[in-house]
């Protein structure tokens, strides 16, 4: 997956990818009883949390496993995808597009407006390499369950 804060990725997931493992630097944010609680100092530790769950879930053969972070530049997922083709997975890269005004509203990390448009401007720009393609979904009204690809 790929999106600004806010774009809809984790409910996105939830909807059209039910029972998949799940790797995501949020999870790590994420206490036993369920509150998100984000600290910046710790998103290094956030990051790393997200790669170990993805690499166990390869070696274990998990049948889906969806990457969910922001991964704006090619760099911050390329890792994920080579693993993955290495490990006999087919990959999928899916970007979501969103209005970053309804983006900035829905977003649980407080991401200010101004930060999003870089954010999706980035996302927008970004070249994959030779041979990767990726699926855009709107999801400006994701929660109302109508988010389909452009």
């Amino acid at each position: 997956m790929r999106g600004a804060p806010g774009f809809g990725k984790s409910t996105y997931i939830k909807k059209n990818f039910p029972g998949a493992t799940i790797a995501s630097a949020d999870l790590y944010f994420t206490g036993a009883d369920g509150v998100y609680r984000f600290n910046m100092k710790n998103i290094g530790k956030a990051h790393d949390f997200c790669h170990a769950t993805f690499s166990s879930a390869l070696e274990r053969g998990d049948e889906l496993i969806v990457v969910d972070n922001t991964n704006v530049k090619v760099r911050d997922f390329k890792p994920y995808v080579e693993e993955a083709k290495a490990a006999g997975y087919e990959v999928s890269i899916v970007r979501l597009a969103c209005s970053v005004e309804v983006a900035a509203k829905r977003g649980i990390h407080g991401v200010p407006l101004a930060v999003v448009e870089r954010m999706a401007e980035s996302l927008e720009s970004s070249k994959l390499p030779e041979g990767w393609t990726e699926t855009v979904v709107r999801t400006d009204e994701i929660e109302e369950g109508s988010a389909s690809p452009d």
